[in-house]
């Protein structure tokens, strides 16, 4: 028994080493090469909560409602005295924050008394957070304000998000080299700021934006609210219908993957005011479990070559099909039940690519440099 036991521990070893020589070379060979790039565009844009998301928001029953937030609509309405009213009276109406997703340019001279009603409005507004952007040109980074920003001196946050797909928010946003508060931080931080802190002490850069699926009050700017609608209320206020501001995520919510970032922003909020945070596996815990797991699975596939020599590529997919769908429940069953997120990536991979380097090795097994290098070759046990 010992004597098998140190037999499947030396093949299981160099099948280990060799996994990880293969995975180290090809990530170095996809930095040097564009042959395989494809694979690591198709890597970047995959992650596991993306399904896990899909599963949960597929059953219409787990839906959540957060009444603290109120979504305000201004699409449609191109004057900025109607725009100024609105946010003066949301401004009266004792709301916790007010977030304005919006960024008005200069305007032209016509626009003069509009644009001295927004400038009054805004600095009569202190619980109000304007958006700015961080926008890329020939000179570097440059950042893009409302025309009103030095006069009034409001709270300003960055409203950048993820390309492609958006899925974490922090309380900062760095975009070359500018960091800024960011828009969904700067708000959490004016209308619950012990929720700020404890936050800000968790010491991630970056959180998951949790999408399970929730649904927001919506009032569009034309139509009538009172203090019900807004007293003690985060009211974000943006263009829902403006196409420029739709943004990717990795989930379906209201029926699309393309939203707008207002409501990126109100998922960001709630996923930190509401008990929604995700706790994230960090990446070297995840690479330990996974050269753990893959070892572990390097001792049955040895076990399995040794003893089964004739089906052993036929057991050794079943079993790789079999600790896959393990892992894959019990990373949805982590995230799902207790919004906590496993990294399994290295598990995975590990376990899907141990049955070719088994192989691989097996045959190398058989070779005289084998044979000159560790002595004869061991029997198989029967």
């Amino acid at each position: 028994m010992k004597n098998k036991l140190k037999l499947y521990t030396f093949h299981s070893i160099w099948i280990l080493i060799l996994t990880i020589l293969i995975c180290v070379f090809v990530k170095a060979l996809s930095f040097s090469t564009m042959f395989l790039d494809p694979i690591g565009q198709a890597l970047n844009g995959f992650r596991f909560t993306d399904t896990y998301f899909y599963v949960q928001n597929a059953d219409s029953k787990t839906s959540d409602y957060n009444p603290d937030i109120l979504l305000f609509d201004i699409s449609n309405c191109y004057s900025r005295t109607e725009i100024a009213a609105a946010l003066q009276r949301i401004s009266d109406l004792n709301p916790k924050a007010i977030g304005m997703d919006v960024i008005f340019g200069q305007g032209g001279v016509q626009d003069t008394i509009s644009n001295d009603s927004l400038i009054r409005v805004v600095q009569r507004s202190p619980k109000l957070v304007t958006a700015m952007r961080v926008i890329q040109s020939q000179n570097g980074f440059s950042l893009e304000r409302s025309f009103f920003a030095d006069t009034t001196k409001c709270s300003e946050a960055c409203v950048n998000v993820e390309n492609e797909t958006v899925r974490t928010f922090g309380s900062t946003v760095t975009v070359g080299n500018l960091t800024l508060p960011s828009f969904a931080g700067e708000i959490v931080k004016m209308a619950y700021p012990d929720m700020y802190d404890d936050f800000v002490k968790r010491g991630n850069k970056t959180e998951l934006i949790n999408y399970k699926a929730l649904s927001f009050d919506k009032i569009h700017i034309y139509e009538p609210f009172d203090t019900f609608d807004i007293e003690d209320r985060i009211v974000l206020i943006g263009d829902f219908e403006d196409l420029r501001d739709f943004h990717g995520v990795p989930a379906m919510i209201d029926g699309s993957r393309r939203i707008p970032g207002t409501t990126i922003h109100a998922y960001a909020i709630s996923t930190v005011t509401k008990g929604r945070l995700i706790d994230q596996m960090t990446d070297t815990e995840g690479l330990l479990i996974g050269i753990v797991l893959t070892f572990l699975f390097s001792i049955v596939c040895a076990r399995t070559f040794l003893k089964y020599d004739k089906v052993s590529g036929l057991l050794v997919n079943v079993w790789q099909l079999i600790l896959l769908f393990f892992l894959t429940i019990i990373g949805g069953i982590a995230f799902l039940r207790w919004n906590t997120n496993l990294n399994l990536l290295y598990a995975m991979l590990g376990t899907g690519l141990v049955g070719f380097t088994a192989d691989l090795w097996f045959c190398f097994s058989i070779t005289k440099i084998y044979k000159n290098t560790f002595g004869r070759i061991e029997p198989k046990f029967k």
